[in-house]
């Protein structure tokens, strides 16, 4: 697991030195990227960031590793913060946003997600980013189901 939180001079090194080191053998790269900034580093809502400049060149790289290293890694991107986007640009921006990641990862098995932390966006993209990486799925939920039954439960949840 590589966290970069935006750090410029990690993501430049990485791309340089340390490529192949992480991007071989990888299962899934999880891509960040905030909807919305300014220059001072404080959320606006009336400056929505268009899916541009340093993070599409970071994704773009990304991508190029995966695509040499480890081709069929799955892609998830969450475009976080979207609650600073109006409530009537926010379809938009994430339209946005998966239009360019998609061109970029052409051929790659790529999943967007809108986030924020301050509704169920963000619990619902992880909850479906570890069920997707679970092996045999439909096996445990089968046993699940015939756990529910034999102790005639309502529900049975697996943490």
């Amino acid at each position: 697991m590589w966290d970069c939180s935006g750090q410029d001079v990690f993501m430049e090194n990485y791309f340089e030195s340390q490529r192949e080191m992480i991007f071989q053998n990888a299962e899934v790269l999880i891509y960040v990227l905030v909807a919305v900034s300014d220059k001072r580093g404080n959320a606006d809502t009336s400056k929505s960031v268009p899916a541009e400049g340093k993070d599409l060149n970071y994704f773009t790289h990304a991508i190029e590793s995966l695509r040499q290293w480890s081709p069929s890694a799955r892609v998830f991107c969450l475009i976080h913060k979207l609650d600073l986007v109006h409530e009537s640009k926010r379809a938009e921006v994430l339209r946005k946003y998966e239009t360019d990641l998609m061109n970029i990862a052409q051929g790659i098995n790529l999943s967007c997600f809108g986030t924020s932390i301050w509704d169920d966006t963000l619990f619902k993209a992880w909850s479906q980013i570890v069920y997707s990486l679970i092996p045999s799925i439909d096996q445990l939920e089968l046993q699940l189901k015939h756990i529910c039954e034999v102790c005639e439960a309502d529900e049975v949840v697996l943490f």
